[in-house]
């Protein structure tokens, strides 16, 4: 990079929140209604990526990670910000099957890709985890230095299991040697993927829309109904993962010891959508406490308002097992009269206390009395100040929704993305967006620069 990149690049959150700022000052010019997009400097098309099953752009906006459904990991050059390639270059990729996997035919079992997950382990070295789904369950984690010569992957660790009835995967996240997954509805598996060892938590219902995450030495598990903590244990109280162990349903599992509940300081309200969005693994071992939005709004009636909670999770200093909730905050994000009657978190935050991430919006339309259209649309979410009232004011108001902070929804898409990776720092994204065309359709991978 020269001179100007650097200062560029140095500059890139402080001309992030202006650009963002200069939108929404203009659209308050224009009556508020953000009938206009979010205009971009640039936007490059590449190709036809039908075989992607998902992606993550790296803070910086240069590297891009993807997962092909072809059970490839590859990492991409973009570019430097301000002058993208005149075509993506590959700096690796690897194969997830082969050696220990010969044999295997994707086509049979109709195993993909189901998630990636990417870490920052130094200023040039990232982790990425993968895992497959479903009836297979393969996970491996990889080390790669992107910005040398002759970048490599580097393979750390991996399983491979057979895993009949097993559906889905809905949780990965790295910490340091550790990898944490969610299986199917209530099973927890943390595998230290250094030594092989590993636990599974069976945990039972602890509520809808589950998220997790590690904090400290704790499990936290997100759900409509709370809070739930619990301990990790030391590593020689893991289980070896030998190779003798062939199926998911083999491994022994327990119940999570000390489990604690912590209920939400608000009451959501029932018949509502939960979206949570936390911290970026990216940023997960750098910056805490733990602070997080749980996003609700209603499913169908246009008779509720569209909310976000912020919460702010602290471990007692003396007393590593003692979660303390904190409710900092509530913000409206899309009141009734905008008729929006759903809302999906597809990104989380960026860093845990002034990120942004991709929501879509579903909004009804102007179709007929029988035959309502719906208008799908993708936003930047950020909140940009925090509560507007006094803390005396919050103490004695009956309502915690009284201290509402400044929440803005930036569109950026009148159509919904397969996916999308977003990096403010840069001003970069990276989408996959599908277009219906008669009879087939089209999917385009898009680099979109917005500095």
């Amino acid at each position: 990079m020269d001179l100007g990149e650097i200062q560029r690049a140095s500059l890139g959150p402080y001309l992030w929140k202006k650009k963002i700022a200069t939108y929404h000052e203009n659209d308050v010019l224009h009556g508020g209604d953000q009938s206009e997009l979010l205009r971009p400097t640039s936007r490059h098309l590449y190709g036809d990526p039908m075989d992607w099953s998902g992606h993550f752009l790296v803070p910086g906006g240069r590297f891009l990670v993807s997962a092909m459904s072809s059970m490839t990991l590859s990492v991409w050059d973009l570019g430097v910000i301000g002058r993208s390639a005149a075509h993506p270059r590959l700096v690796a990729e690897v194969e997830l099957v082969g050696g220990e996997d010969e044999g295997y035919d994707e086509n049979e079992f109709g195993v993909s890709i189901s998630d990636i997950c990417v870490q920052k382990i130094s200023d040039d070295r990232l982790r990425i985890a993968v895992i497959t789904s479903p009836q297979i369950l393969i996970a491996k984690v990889y080390e790669i230095s992107p910005a040398d010569e002759d970048a490599d992957f580097k393979a750390l660790g991996s399983f491979r299991l057979s895993a009949l009835g097993i559906e889905a995967i809905w949780g990965l996240l790295i910490d340091g040697d550790r990898l944490l997954i969610g299986v199917e509805e209530f099973h927890v598996m943390l595998w230290e993927y250094v030594t092989g060892r590993y636990i599974i938590w069976k945990i039972g219902n602890l509520g809808n829309d589950p998220e997790i995450s590690i904090v400290g030495n704790l499990i936290l598990h997100l759900s409509d109904n709370g809070i739930t903590t619990w301990p990790i244990p030391a590593l020689d109280a893991l289980i070896p993962l030998t190779s003798s162990i062939s199926a998911f349903d083999d491994l022994p599992t327990q119940a999570p010891a000390d489990l604690r509940v912590v209920p939400f300081g608000c009451v959501l309200p029932s018949g509502c959508r939960i979206s949570f969005l936390l911290p970026s693994t990216w940023y997960h071992t750098t910056h805490m406490p733990f602070v997080f939005d749980v996003i609700y709004g209603p499913f169908s009636s246009f008779e509720k308002d569209t909310t976000a909670h912020r919460y702010m999770i602290s471990v007692g200093p003396v007393d590593p097992t003692q979660v303390k909730v904190t409710w900092l905050t509530s913000l409206t994000l899309v009141d009734k009269e905008k008729k929006l009657f759903t809302i999906d978190g597809t990104g989380s935050l960026e860093t845990s206390h002034l990120g942004a991430a991709v929501l879509r919006t579903y909004q009804s339309g102007n179709g007929s009395r029988r035959r309502p259209t719906e208008q799908h649309r993708t936003h930047i979410y950020s909140v940009i100040s925090g509560p507007l009232a006094d803390r005396d004011t919050q103490r004695n108001s009956p309502s915690p929704m009284f201290g509402l902070a400044i929440a803005q929804l930036t569109p950026i898409y009148n159509q919904m993305p397969v996916s999308i990776s977003l990096c403010t720092s840069s001003g970069r994204a990276v989408e996959l967006v599908r277009h219906a065309l008669p009879g087939s359709a089209r999917c385009d991978f898009n680099v979109t620069d917005y500095l």
